[in-house]
């Protein structure tokens, strides 16, 4: 089965280019885009992630989240795709950092695909990651926790549809997972924050913000070449993804 990828850009954070790319690029600025992407074909319209929270619930003085320039909600990103939250079939969460995860109450009773390991460590993870999990003290309950009952666990590399496989790519965290999909222009290989830029597949940089540098070593071997040049790599935080509108 062949499908299109269409990237939405959900705003941007502006960070250091090292956050991103591991002891690189060190005081350099960078736009940090908040990607997520929609898969479509054979009656299927799947979402790659789901984006971060609205600013208004992040206020300035709150600590717990970095707060998001040019945001556009999700509602609005797939309305200009034709289509509502109502439209949209199955949900791929790459990792359940909260950039990546909120916005689920929009699709009530989507199945969720997520990986066994990250659920295990997002409930208790090492004190340097309570923030990204959203369980700093005084927080709310993290959005992904109030929809476990539609989450399907998957445990290692998995086939989704016939053109659609989930990759067990961890040490960005302990339950990363990419999404390899097949299109008319060949495999396009969806990373979330495993390589968060093209050039982290280019010059093998992991991400700064890491779980396990041996265990992303070791996912970066397993899908170096799995995919025809870095234009076939679709990052979660990369800009130039935008410069088209519809990969395949």
């Amino acid at each position: 089965m062949k499908y299109t990828i269409k990237p939405m850009c959900m705003g941007h954070f502006n960070a250091d280019s090292s956050i991103l790319l591991l002891r690189t690029k060190i005081g350099e600025p960078n736009k940090n885009t908040v990607n997520i992407f929609l898969i479509q074909g054979e009656g299927e319209n799947i979402l790659v992630d789901t984006g971060s929270l609205p600013n208004e619930i992040n206020p300035p003085e709150r600590p717990q989240y970095l707060t998001m320039e040019g945001y556009h909600p999700l509602p609005e990103l797939l309305a200009e795709q034709g289509l509502k939250c109502s439209d949209i079939t199955k949900i791929i969460l790459t990792h359940l950092h909260y950039d990546h995860c909120w916005n689920l109450e929009l699709f009530p009773g989507i199945p969720i695909y997520v990986q066994c390991k990250e659920l295990e460590n997002a409930v208790n993870p090492i004190h340097w990651d309570l923030r990204v999990y959203s369980l700093l003290p005084g927080g709310e309950i993290p959005d992904w926790a109030k929809h476990q009952s539609r989450i399907v666990r998957i445990d290692g590399d998995f086939d989704l549809l016939p053109g659609i496989k989930l990759l067990f790519t961890p040490g960005h965290t302990k339950g990363s997972q990419s999404v390899l999909v097949d299109t008319k222009e060949g495999k396009y290989l969806l990373t979330g924050d495993f390589l968060p830029r093209r050039e982290s597949y280019e010059k093998q940089i992991p991400n700064a913000i890491i779980n396990d540098l041996n265990a992303w070593s070791a996912s970066y071997k397993k899908v170096h070449g799995i995919v025809d040049g870095s234009d076939k790599i679709l990052p979660s935080h990369e800009w130039m993804v935008h410069e088209r509108k519809i990969y395949g």
